[in-house]
């Protein structure tokens, strides 16, 4: 069936998507901000929450919102991230839904969030993956390491701005996160995320939104970056430590790992070269903490993890 896309004044069905697991008091604070949106005109909302596997009181939380938002919710049985947004899929085909704006249950939109994505979606209709810039909420004031190092440590917390203009996306370069993006739905519905990808069970694997959006984009359709749809995402103080930025760069390293298998020689299974670089890595490292350079032993630590992490598994 060919794929039909929106007019400048046809009505436009938009689904945005959260989900969730056992964070209700975050969640509470996303869907009061939700209440405050702008509503973009000549468009009909929908919101559903997908409670991944909750324990927590998650489903309380989303009955106090039923009457003040175009709510609907379901329930995943099977953990993990990717899993969860596969079924915010199948609701959003099932509901009819034009586009799928994905959100997560930690975030506060600025009120003209949906209204700039329906601009962007009727001034590029035949367009099908969009994004916005994603804000630091901090829930307390970063240490000053992490201060120091941002420019390098802000991949580790889901923020992610591509400049003060209207752009269109490029595979190849950095693309729209996890908090912040929308993909026309004939599209998303025609890739499916990764569940070997994702937040689950406490690993913190990452990439599946990217290699969606890679995925769409090479295959020929346009995206944009919408710098009017804003959001910010919570930051708590759990994160703000060296525990935190050492699980999410080492899991890193294990997405990337999944994602790319290099050539060259094999040492237990592992690329010889990647074995080389890591000791080397590791090194620098070593000489940065002795000769205290506090300038850049950030930098060779998270580039230790990453490959750390690139070695965890033997190659497929």
């Amino acid at each position: 069936m060919a794929e039909t896309h929106q007019t400048e004044d046809a009505p436009i069905k938009l689904l945005v998507v959260i989900c969730t697991y056992n964070r209700a008091h975050l969640l509470r604070q996303t869907l009061a901000c939700l209440t405050e949106l702008d509503r973009p005109e000549a468009c009909t909302l929908g919101i559903l929450v997908v409670n991944n596997c909750c324990t927590d009181n998650t489903d309380q939380v989303i009955d106090e919102f039923r009457q003040c938002l175009p709510l609907m919710s379901v329930h995943e049985g099977k953990p993990g991230l990717s899993n969860a947004r596969n079924r915010g899929i199948q609701e959003a085909v099932a509901w009819g839904a034009d586009y799928i704006v994905w959100t997560d249950d930690d975030v506060r939109p600025y009120p003209q969030w949906l209204t700039s994505y329906c601009q962007i979606y009727r001034a590029h209709p035949g367009a099908a993956v969009f994004g916005g810039p994603v804000e630091p909420w901090f829930e307390v004031e970063p240490p000053q390491w992490i201060r120091d190092n941002w420019h390098l440590l802000y991949y580790a917390f889901a923020v992610r701005d591509l400049g003060p203009a209207v752009a269109p996306l490029d595979p190849s370069q950095e693309l729209p996160f996890g908090a912040n993006f929308s993909i026309r739905t004939s599209q998303q519905a025609a890739h499916p995320f990764d569940p070997k990808l994702g937040v689950i069970k406490g690993k913190r694997l990452a990439g599946e939104e990217t290699v969606v959006m890679q995925a769409i984009l090479s295959g020929g359709a346009d995206g944009w970056w919408q710098p009017a749809a804003r959001v910010r995402h919570f930051i708590e103080r759990e994160r703000l430590n060296l525990h935190y930025i050492t699980r999410y760069f080492y899991g890193a390293g294990i997405t990337q790992a999944m994602m790319d298998t290099p050539p060259g020689r094999r040492l237990f299974g592992r690329p010889a070269w990647l074995i080389r670089a890591m000791v080397e890595e590791a090194f620098r490292l070593l000489g940065n903490l002795v000769l205290l350079r506090k300038d850049r032993w950030v930098e060779n630590y998270i580039k230790t993890l990453v490959k750390l992490g690139r070695l965890a598994n033997p190659a497929p």
